[in-house]
């Protein structure tokens, strides 16, 4: 349907930690393009979220 609308490329977002959904894509012919690091920090003051 993608080509049929003249598409090339089809993106996806997929949440790190989804292990299932990245290998499901990867069989489906997706590879990884980016990676997004991510680091929580603290409060200085010591409150929570």
């Amino acid at each position: 349907m993608a080509r049929l609308m003249g598409l090339e490329t089809v993106r996806l977002h997929v949440v790190g930690d989804n292990f299932a959904a990245r290998e499901l894509y990867r069989k489906a012919g997706f590879e990884e393009a980016s990676v997004v690091m991510v680091k929580e920090l603290s409060d200085p003051i010591g409150r929570r979220k």
